[in-house]
């Protein structure tokens, strides 16, 4: 199946004093229709600057209304699958309230992973001081001073391959 979309990107956070890196560079906010599974995926960057992936699936799929427990158990994606819950305008970042309203968004239960684990570069993190990174990060499970951060690109091929997932579990577990 292949499904034909326009994407849709916005940047709308002030990245100035984050410091040089990809995300000087990346939206803030990308939303598509995966053209292999027709489900919709966005990807909306976070208040520490890290992005969070998410696909859509509709009320027919097995996977709409699961928890977050059982998604889980059944899902393998970046630091594990961190939301399930039903769309709601805003519900991702208030910033995004009118331009999540695009077709495909609403009425979908959305399953997602974030990028703020450990070993994952907050871009925020650039804002402060080594030794107050250092201090505050150091005893915080899922943080870390040294690390990888995680780009758009990245987390649109995480988005892929749990889309792919869902697919699969139309007719599975």
């Amino acid at each position: 199946m292949t499904t034909e979309t326009t994407e849709r990107t916005y940047t709308t956070i002030d990245k100035s004093g984050w410091g040089d890196g990809p995300w000087q560079q990346e939206p803030d906010w990308v939303a598509w229709i995966d053209g292999e599974t027709a489900f919709p995926c966005m990807i909306v960057r976070g208040p520490l600057g890290t992005l969070n992936g998410y696909v859509g699936v509709d009320g027919e799929h097995d996977a709409f209304g699961r928890s977050l427990d059982d998604l889980s158990s059944v899902l393998s994606i970046h630091g594990g699958v961190t939301y399930a819950e039903p769309h709601q305008p805003g519900s991702f970042n208030p910033e995004y309230s009118t331009i999540e309203q695009i077709e495909g968004l609403e009425g979908s239960w959305w399953i997602g992973f974030d990028t703020g684990h450990w070993n994952d570069i907050a871009p925020v993190q650039s804002q402060l001081p080594d030794f107050v990174v250092a201090l505050s990060l150091r005893d915080i499970p899922g943080t870390s001073t040294e690390g990888t951060y995680r780009t758009v690109a990245f987390v649109r091929a995480e988005c892929l391959d749990l889309a792919g997932q869902l697919f699969a579990l139309e007719d599975g577990p």
